[in-house]
Parts: C-alpha cells; sequence; structure tokens
C-alpha cells in the first residue's frame, strides 16, 4: 500500500514537473519573440560594433563584489556558528548557477541545503533556516526598494500593481517565519524533527535582533550594488538613464523572471521584461534588448561558471565521503538529526 502511495506521489510529481517544464518554455518562447517583434536589427549591430567593453569589465566588477557581500550576509545570519567566507560563497553561488542552468529553480537552493549538511556537517535546521531567511530578506529589500524608487518617479503607475503585489507577498513571507515556529510546536509539524529543528533556529535568530539589522543592511547595500552595476552598463552603452531607473530596471527584472517559469537562465522573459521596462523610460527596443542581453549575461555567467566549477571538483564522492563518516552505535547506522539531537 505504502509502495503503490508512494508510487502515485513520484508519477504526479514528475508528471507536474512536466507541465511546468512545458508552460516555461512556451512562455519563454512567447516574451522572447514579444521582446524582438519589429526589432531593427541593423541597430542592435550597430549597438556592438560600439560596445564599450571597459565598461562591461566594471559591471562585471561590481556583480562579484555584490556577490561576496551577499555570501558575508549569509555568514552574518549563521548565529553562533561562522563558516569561512569564501565557502559560503562558492556553495551559495554553485547553487545560483545550478537554478541557471535548470528550468526547476529550486534545485539550486537543494544543492546549497546538500552541501552545507553532507559535505560541510552543518546542522539541517540551520542551513534550512538561512537559506530561507536569506530568501525574505530579499524579498522584503526588493519590494521596498521598488516601491520606494516607484514614488520618486512621476507618472509610472503602470507599474504601481506589480510592486504593491510583490511587497504584500514579503510581507507574508515575514509572518511566515512566527507562523512555522508557533506550529511546528503546536500542530502535527512537531513530529517532523527538521521542521523543529528550523523552527528553533529560526526563533534563536529572531531573537538576535543585532544579527537580523546587521544581514537586513547587507541585503540592502548587496541590492544597490546590483544597481549600481545596471547603471555602470547602461552609462556605458549610452542608454541616457538615472542610476534610479537603472537600478528600478533591473530589480523588476530580476523579481519577474524568478517569479514565472521559464527556459534555464531565464532565457527570454530576461529580454523581454527589461525591454518592456526601458521602453516606458524611453529606450529605443534595440538599445533596451542589446542592453538586456549583456546585463543578463554579466548577473547569470559567474555563478554558473562557479556551479561548474563546484560540482566537477566534488563530483560523485559527497555521498560516498558522507557515507562513510556517518557514525554508527552497535553496526546501525544515525540518521543526520538523531545526531544533531544527540550533540546537543
Amino acid at each position: 500500500m505504502a509502495l503503490n502511495a508512494s508510487a502515485r506521489l513520484m508519477k504526479r510529481w514528475l508528471w507536474d514537473t512536466q507541465a511546468r517544464l512545458l508552460i516555461g518554455v512556451a512562455i519563454s518562447l512567447t516574451l522572447g519573440w514579444l521582446s524582438v517583434r519589429g526589432m531593427d536589427w541593423g541597430l542592435v549591430v550597430d549597438q556592438f560594433q560600439t560596445f564599450p567593453i571597459g565598461w562591461a569589465v566594471a559591471s562585471l566588477l561590481i556583480i562579484l563584489l555584490a556577490n561576496l557581500l551577499r555570501a558575508y550576509r549569509w555568514r552574518a545570519l549563521f548565529v553562533g556558528q561562522k563558516l569561512p567566507l569564501m565557502r559560503l560563497f562558492l556553495v551559495q553561488n554553485a547553487g545560483i548557477g545550478l537554478n541557471n542552468m535548470m528550468p526547476v529553480r529550486v534545485v539550486g537552493e537543494g544543492a546549497q541545503f546538500a552541501l552545507l549538511t553532507l559535505r560541510y556537517g552543518v546542522k539541517s535546521g540551520t542551513a534550512l533556516g538561512t537559506l530561507g531567511m536569506e530568501r525574505i530578506l530579499d524579498m522584503v529589500v526588493t519590494a521596498t526598494l521598488l516601491m520606494a524608487g516607484l514614488t520618486l518617479l512621476p507618472s509610472k503607475g503602470e507599474f504601481l500593481p506589480y510592486v504593491v503585489g510583490a511587497f504584500v507577498f514579503a510581507v507574508a513571507s515575514v509572518i511566515a517565519v512566527p507562523a512555522l515556529i508557533w506550529l511546528s510546536r503546536k500542530s502535527f509539524l512537531s513530529r517532523v524533527p527538521i521542521l523543529v529543528s528550523t523552527s528553533d533556529f529560526l526563533l534563536s535568530l529572531s531573537r538576535n535582533k543585532a544579527a537580523l539589522s546587521y544581514a537586513f543592511l547587507l541585503t540592502l547595500a548587496h541590492w544597490l550594488l546590483i544597481g549600481v552595476c545596471a547603471w555602470a552598463l547602461a552609462f556605458g552603452m549610452e542608454l541616457g538613464i538615472t542610476p534610479l531607473v537603472a537600478t528600478l530596471a533591473i530589480l523588476g527584472t530580476i523579481y519577474f523572471t524568478t517569479a514565472i517559469p521559464g527556459l534555464p537562465a531565464a532565457a527570454g522573459t530576461f529580454e523581454f521584461a527589461m525591454v518592456y521596462v526601458l521602453k516606458v523610460f524611453g529606450v529605443s527596443q534595440a538599445q533596451a534588448f542589446s542592453y538586456g542581453v549583456v546585463i543578463h549575461t554579466v548577473l547569470f555567467l559567474p555563478p554558473i561558471v562557479i556551479a561548474i566549477v563546484v560540482f566537477s571538483s566534488i563530483g560523485p564522492s559527497l555521498l560516498k565521503e558522507r557515507e562513510s563518516s556517518r557514525p554508527t552505535e552497535g553496526g546501525k547506522t544515525i540518521s543526520i538529526d538523531d545526531q544533531e539531537r544527540k550533540n546537543e
């Protein structure tokens, strides 16, 4: 009976995944076509013939600095445990790069969780809690920046419903944290060890106001650097937009591409969002498309390269190493969560 139920669940999961893939491909191809419909390709060629290599390199260095700052933010969330910064930088970007290469974006978070717990011995509740808090901080800061930015721009009310929706979703994600902590003690979730350990970590983190405030400021600095990166490239390509518009354009585009299914690396959806936003601010379709392709590469390529390097260096030895090092008692293997409770 249990085997049949598991088989049905697996079949349903595969069916849902295939459906999402087909929907994502359809959305990406449609939006990609819309972004180039009526394009004057001669103007696109002109854009790349005068391409500012120096400004592109500068924007790439800025994005690497922003990614390093994001890893430092992650490190600040490990209350009572400090992991090496470069280790977190590699794990974080490996997961992001894997997400960029996969149509199912949650794969990256699973890879980050596996690397932290299986390879580096981080407690499962701590790993899951910090990963979740990272996403919440990103949603809160980007939604806040988008909302604040729109208030400074006249006659751009067409974006307001989307930004309000993003802000509401961010608020809901914040409310979900105390809800999870309460439910893990008052409901059937109390019988799920990993959720209990995650809620315990989140409770300790929520009490550490200094760590949360520091992580929030680092998150703000990270996303502002993303805006600086976008503006530096826009300035070099002579788009004629302000730093504020560049920041809003890149934040809105990233939020859009992560909210809907699509092809790997958000191919098509990213360019559509960038062309749509920049046309509102008076940038021509050819300029906006050329800029979208370049900033897309600058943002997505470094994590992909890091992911390839990290996972090719680890190989299939990861699980073997963990199995060989997993403690046993009387010939019986101890689960990860049981070992964590024993250590505590």
